[in-house]
C-alpha cells in the first residue's frame, strides 16, 4: 500500500513518462498516428516551442460538445491579442490535416481477415476540433474555404468512400463553425456547405448542413434551394469565366473551362513584350511569390465549387422548377461558374426549348432547327426534360445534340425515362422493376454514394444481413428507398456481393422537427421523382452487376451462374435501349457500317471468320455458329480504334466498350491476342 505522499510521486513520476518531446501536454500530438508527431516538429520549427506549447495547451481545454463554451472562445481570442502567430498555428495545423492520409492493413484473427482503418488518435482529434473553432470567427478571407476543405477531408468515408466518416466530430465541428460565419460572407458559407454535402454521405452531417442552410435561408429571405443558387461565388471572373490579373510586369490570363474530367481554372501569362505563354515566368516566380500563391490557391478553390454546381444542375432534373428571367441570367447563363454547364443544357419556356446564346439583344434560346426565341423580362424558365417533351421532340434534339457533336454536362436530351408500369400498378406500395439482382457490393456501395445515396454497410455482424439506401428527391419533400440484401462475403467482414430488392417512395409531412416520412403508393409519386430514382437504381444494377464479369464462367462453383447467364443475354433496360438508340445514330458514320446491324437486344457484328452478337446491356458476346461464349477482358485504355463522337459516356463505360469490340471483332483475322484466337480458331 502507498501512503498519499507516495502515491502522488507515482502520478507525477508516470504523467512525465508520457509528456511527449517538445513539451506539449500528455497525449497530445504524440506518436498514436503520424499527424501528431508531424505537427509537433513544424509548430516547433516555424515558431518556437513554448508559443506552440501555449497555443496547443489551449486547445486540449476544448471540451467535447460540437461549439466550445463562451470561456474558452474568449481564451482564445485573448491568446490571439497577446500571441501574433496563434492564428497562424492554428492555420497550419488545419492544413497539416488537409495533408494527412488514412491509412489501412490486414488484420488476421483465428479464423478470419479484415481491413482496419486508421485515420487520428483520439486526443489529436480533439486538438483539430479545437483548432477548427479557433480560427472561425477570423475575419479573413481563407477561413471559410479552409472549414469548407476541412469538413470534406475529414467527412468522407475511408479511402474517400462510404458514409462513415474520417473523424465525424471534426466535421461536425467544421459544419456548424461554417454556420456561424454568415457575418463573414453567408453566400461563400452556403457555397462551402453545398459543397460538403455534395461529398459527405454522413446522414447525422448531411442533417446538420440541411438544418444550417434552411437558417441562412429563413434569415435570408429564400428558399433553400434558391439561397444555394444565390451563393456560388464568382471568384471575380467575369460571365465568360475569364479574368485577367496585373503581377508586376506580367498579366496573368485566366480562364475557367469544363470537360469530362471536370473544371480548371487555366493560367496563361502575358508578358511585357506582348508574348502570351503557358509557364509562369520567372520574374513572377522571383518576385511575386505571394501572389503566385494566392492564383494557384484561386485555381484550387474553383475547381471543387465547379463539381458541385453540376452535381446542383443535375439534381434539378427532378424538380418541377421555373426562375424568372433575371434570376436565371444572373444565376445560370449568366454566372462565370454555373454558366459553364448551364450553357449546353437545353432550356425552356413556355412551348419553346432551346439551348441559351447571347445575341446583340440579349439572351435567346437556339432551337434544334436553328431557330431562336428571344428571352423577355416577364418569361419565366425551367430546365428541359424528356418526361415532358413529345417523341418527335425527343427525337429532334437528340439528332442535333449529335450532329453538333455537343457534349452536355450530363445526360439530358439522351436521358433515359422510367414511367409506372402494369406491374407496379399491380403492386402499387413497391417496384420490383430492378429486384433480384446479384451485383458486386463495394462497387455498389460507392457508386450509391457517389449518386447522393445514404446507404449503412453490409457485413456479417447484427444488422448487417440488410441495406438500404434513401435519397431525398427533388424539392416538395419526397424521398426514395432501394434496398439490397448481404449475399456472399470475403473473410468474415468484408461483403462481396448483394442482391437487391424493393424501390419504394415516401413523403414528407409537417415542418423542423415535427416532420415525419410516410410511405406513399407509387401511382402518387410525381413523374419526375419516379423517373429520376429509378434511373439512378438502374445505374447501379446496369454498372456493378456481376452480369458484366467476362470470366464468370471460369468460376469454380455453379452459384449465380443462372443469374449470370440470365442477365447477361436478357431483355434490355431503360439505359440499354438508350445505348442502342446512340448506335442507331452512330454506326452509320463509322467505317464499319457496312459489317454491323442493330436486332432488338444485340449488336451484330460480321467478322471474317465468324458472326459475333453483342449484347447491349452486358457488352458479353455470343459467336456464331452455336452461340459459344466469347470471353474478351478489356484492357485498361483500349478505347474506340477511330474517332467516334459519344454524347455520353455515364454508363459505366459501356457505350465506348460496346464500340471498341465491334471494331476489334469486324477484322477478326487481325486479332493478335493468342487467347481471343484461340477461341476464335477453335472448331473451325
Amino acid at each position: 500500500m502507498f501512503d498519499t505522499r507516495q502515491r502522488k510521486r507515482l502520478i507525477g513520476w508516470l504523467q512525465s513518462l508520457s509528456v511527449t518531446p517538445g513539451g506539449f501536454p500528455p497525449g497530445v500530438l504524440n506518436n498514436g498516428d503520424t499527424f501528431g508527431p508531424r505537427a509537433r516538429r513544424e509548430l516547433v520549427a516555424q515558431f518556437g516551442k513554448e508559443p506552440a506549447v501555449a497555443a496547443v495547451d489551449l486547445l486540449t481545454s476544448y471540451g467535447a460538445e460540437v461549439a466550445p463554451t463562451k470561456k474558452w472562445r474568449e481564451a482564445v481570442a485573448e491568446l490571439r491579442a497577446t500571441q501574433p502567430d496563434a492564428t497562424r498555428m492554428y492555420r497550419l495545423l488545419l492544413e497539416l490535416l488537409l495533408e494527412h492520409a488514412d491509412n489501412s492493413d490486414e488484420q488476421r484473427g483465428a479464423d478470419a481477415t479484415w481491413t482496419a482503418w486508421r485515420f487520428l488518435q483520439t486526443d489529436n482529434a480533439q486538438v483539430l476540433r479545437g483548432a477548427v473553432w479557433a480560427v472561425a470567427d477570423v475575419d479573413e478571407s481563407w477561413v471559410t474555404p479552409l472549414l469548407g476543405d476541412v469538413a470534406v477531408h475529414c467527412g468522407v468515408g475511408f479511402g474517400d468512400a462510404g458514409g462513415e466518416s474520417r473523424c465525424s466530430p471534426i466535421t461536425t465541428s467544421a459544419v456548424a463553425a461554417l454556420a456561424e460565419r454568415d457575418s463573414f460572407g453567408a453566400l461563400e458559407v452556403v457555397a462551402q456547405l453545398t459543397r460538403v454535402k455534395s461529398k459527405v454521405q454522413n446522414k447525422t452531417i448531411r442533417k446538420a448542413i440541411d438544418k444550417a442552410t434552411a437558417t441562412a435561408a429563413a434569415e435570408a429571405g429564400l428558399t433553400p434551394g434558391a439561397l444555394v443558387e444565390w451563393s456560388v461565388p464568382d471568384f471575380g471572373l467575369d460571365a465568360d469565366g475569364r479574368a485577367e490579373r496585373t503581377i508586376g510586369d506580367h498579366v496573368a490570363l485566366l480562364s475557367l473551362g469544363v470537360a469530362k474530367a471536370g473544371a480548371t481554372l487555366a493560367m496563361r501569362w502575358r508578358t511585357p513584350s506582348g508574348d502570351i505563354v503557358g509557364s509562369v515566368p520567372e520574374a513572377v516566380k522571383e518576385h511575386h511569390a505571394s501572389e503566385l500563391a494566392e492564383l494557384r490557391d484561386l485555381a484550387k478553390r474553383v475547381k471543387p465549387v465547379a463539381a458541385a454546381q453540376r452535381a446542383r444542375l443535375e439534381d434539378l432534373m427532378a424538380c418541377d422548377r421555373e426562375w424568372s428571367a433575371a434570376d436565371w441570367i444572373a444565376c445560370y447563363v449568366g454566372h462565370p461558374v454555373v454558366g459553364r454547364y448551364a450553357n449546353s443544357l437545353i432550356w425552356q419556356t413556355g412551348d419553346s426549348a432551346g439551348l441559351p446564346v447571347l445575341t446583340e439583344q440579349g439572351w435567346a434560346l437556339y432551337g434544334h432547327e436553328g431557330d431562336e426565341v428571344r428571352v423577355a423580362e416577364s418569361d419565366r424558365l425551367r430546365l428541359w426534360h424528356p418526361i415532358r417533351a413529345s417523341l418527335a421532340e425527343i427525337e429532334a434534339w437528340r439528332a442535333h445534340i449529335t450532329d453538333a457533336q455537343l457534349r452536355q454536362p450530363f445526360k439530358q436530351a439522351f436521358r433515359e425515362v422510367y414511367l409506372l408500369t402494369p406491374a407496379e400498378e399491380e403492386t402499387k406500395q413497391h417496384s420490383n422493376r430492378f429486384a433480384a439482382h446479384i451485383l458486386r457490393y463495394r462497387q455498389a456501395g460507392a457508386l450509391i454514394r457517389t449518386l447522393g445515396w445514404a446507404a449503412n454497410h453490409l457485413g456479417y455482424w447484427e444488422g448487417g444481413a440488410e441495406g438500404e439506401a434513401v435519397k431525398e428527391i427533388g424539392e416538395d419533400g419526397w424521398r426514395a428507398k432501394f434496398s439490397f440484401d448481404l449475399v456472399e462475403q470475403k473473410g468474415e467482414y468484408d461483403a462481396e456481393l448483394c442482391s437487391t430488392g424493393q424501390v419504394r417512395f415516401e413523403r414528407r409531412t409537417g415542418d423542423g422537427t415535427d416532420a415525419l416520412w410516410e410511405r406513399a403508393p407509387l401511382a402518387d409519386v410525381p413523374d419526375l421523382v419516379l423517373s429520376e430514382a429509378m434511373r439512378d437504381v438502374d445505374l447501379f444494377v446496369g454498372v456493378t452487376s456481376i452480369a458484366n464479369e467476362v470470366t464468370w464462367t471460369d468460376a469454380d462453383d455453379d452459384r449465380h451462374r443462372d443469374y449470370w447467364r440470365d442477365a447477361s443475354f436478357g431483355e434490355l433496360t431503360e439505359s440499354s435501349l438508350m445505348r442502342r438508340e446512340v448506335l442507331e445514330r452512330l454506326l452509320p458514320r463509322t467505317k464499319i457500317a457496312d459489317r454491323v446491324e442493330l436486332s432488338d437486344r444485340y449488336l451484330i457484328v460480321h467478322g471474317r471468320l465468324r458472326d459475333y452478337r453483342i449484347h447491349l446491356g452486358s457488352t458479353n458476346i455470343m459467336m456464331s455458329p452455336a452461340d459459344t461464349y466469347l470471353c474478351i477482358v478489356p484492357k485498361r485504355g483500349r478505347g474506340v480504334t477511330e474517332k467516334v463522337f459519344l454524347p455520353f459516356e455515364e454508363d459505366g463505360g459501356k457505350l465506348s466498350l460496346l464500340l471498341s469490340k465491334a471494331f476489334l471483332l469486324s477484322v477478326d483475322t487481325a486479332i493478335t491476342d493468342p487467347e481471343i484466337v484461340r477461341q476464335l480458331r477453335h472448331g473451325l
